[in-house]
C-alpha cells in the first residue's frame, strides 16, 4: 500500500507519460524529448518498479531523475534564448490561428476582451508585464 502522496503523484504523472509517448508535433516537443526523454522514461521504469513492489530505493530513483529533469529545466530557463519564444516552433496550430480574444497580464477585465490578434504573430515576449509583438506579422489591439 502507498502514501496517498505516492498515489497522487503516479495519477498526476500517468496523463503526462501519454503525452510523451504520442511523441513531439512541433520541434520545441522534439527537443524536450531528446533533452529529457531519457530521464523520463527512466524515472518512469522506476515508478513501475516501486508500485511492483520493488522498494522505496526505487521510488527515491525515480524521484532523483526527476530532479535531474528540473535541475536542467531551471537553469535553460535562465538562458537569454528563453525569453522569446517562437509560435512557428511552440505551436504552429497556435501561429496559423485568427480573430483571437487574448487576455493580456495586468489589463484583464471579467467578461471583457483584454485584446484582439487579427492575425498571428511570430514571436511573443515571454516575461514582460505587457505583451509585446516583437516580430508583428498581424496586429494585436488591446483595450484599456
Amino acid at each position: 500500500m502507498h502514501s496517498q502522496g505516492v498515489d497522487a503523484m503516479l495519477h498526476a504523472l500517468a496523463p503526462l507519460y501519454r503525452l510523451l509517448e504520442q511523441g513531439a508535433d512541433t520541434d520545441n516537443e522534439h527537443a524536450f524529448a531528446e533533452s529529457y526523454g531519457a530521464d523520463l522514461v527512466a524515472a518512469r521504469a522506476h515508478c513501475k518498479a516501486f508500485v511492483n513492489g520493488a522498494g522505496d530505493a526505487q521510488l527515491q530513483a525515480a524521484w532523483e531523475r526527476f530532479y535531474a529533469v528540473i535541475r536542467q529545466l531551471g537553469k535553460s530557463l535562465q538562458e537569454p534564448s528563453s525569453l522569446h519564444l517562437e509560435l512557428a516552433l511552440v505551436s504552429p496550430r497556435l501561429l496559423a490561428a485568427s480573430d483571437l480574444e487574448l487576455a493580456v497580464p495586468g489589463t484583464y477585465q471579467a467578461r471583457e476582451i483584454a485584446a484582439r490578434s487579427q492575425r498571428g504573430c511570430g514571436e511573443m515576449a515571454t516575461r514582460s508585464r505587457r505583451a509585446k509583438s516583437q516580430r508583428d506579422r498581424g496586429e494585436i489591439v488591446a483595450r484599456s
